[in-house]
């Protein structure tokens, strides 16, 4: 999440729909550092969502605590067809040690401190040691996906915010109404990216962050009837409301 008072905007990053891409690309004309430790830009007191201390915050949560600025300020967010977004924090969750090789042991939010260091040694090992991806990618999903989808600590809320909630959760109200100004799409990022940049008056370009380079680019080779039948439950909000499809 990213409250710009300089460029007044709101954006809802959304875990894994190019949300670390997107900060990067507005840490070039905003007064802030993308360090660990501390950022320059306004933030307010919810769950830490990033090890940069930008804090992670569904769109209700930041109208509730920001009323006076919500309707004075453009408001976005982008979304992501629910199979590849899944995909894409499984080996997100592979390189940061969520997951161990060959599903030795999981390891929740809440514990991911402690072992941090040996765990990103063993990061660049997972695909070597798998003797079939899809094989364990269908045993996390099925048995392991609640585990392993990082609960957000929730800072001064009293409720956790999990970081795989479908989309339309992140960026809507309680009866399912979109609350923000634009929703752009991960698969046309680069054009939506560009329409919002327009928007805010900038010129500003995306850079590609965090780049999965193990990762087949075919989301659809991971699945089989079981795990598609899966997610399409998990996430029948995304698939209903924006229509997405296992095919695109």
């Amino acid at each position: 999440m990213i409250i710009s008072d300089k460029y007044k905007y709101i954006f809802i990053g959304i875990p894994k729909t190019a949300t670390t891409s997107t900060r990067h690309a507005f840490n070039e004309i905003e007064d802030r550092e993308l360090t660990k430790g501390g950022t320059k830009t306004k933030t307010i007191t919810l769950p830490l969502g990033h090890k940069d201390n930008v804090d992670s915050a569904t769109a209700l949560q930041i109208k509730s605590h920001n009323p006076e600025i919500w309707d004075s300020y453009f408001k976005f967010a982008f979304v992501r067809n629910p199979w590849d977004r899944v995909v894409s924090w499984y080996f997100h969750a592979l390189k940061r040690g969520i997951i161990l090789p060959n599903n030795i042991a999981y390891k929740t939010a809440d514990k991911l401190d402690f072992g941090r260091h040996k765990m990103k040694q063993l990061s660049g090992k997972f695909t070597s040691v798998f003797s079939s991806p899809t094989k364990e990618f269908k045993k996390w999903l099925l048995n392991d996906f609640e585990k392993t989808t990082t609960v957000i600590t929730p800072g001064s809320l009293k409720e956790p915010l999990h970081a795989m909630l479908p989309c339309l959760d992140w960026v809507s109200d309680e009866q399912g109404k979109i609350i923000i100004d634009f929703v752009g799409r991960f698969e046309n990022i680069n054009s939506d990216f560009e329409t919002v940049s327009k928007k805010i008056g900038v010129d500003v370009k995306l850079p590609h962050v965090y780049k999965s380079e193990n990762r087949k680019k075919d989301y659809r080779e991971y699945y089989d009837d079981v795990t598609r039948e899966f997610v399409a439950e998990k996430f029948k909000k995304d698939i209903d409301f924006f229509g997405y499809t296992f095919e695109k």
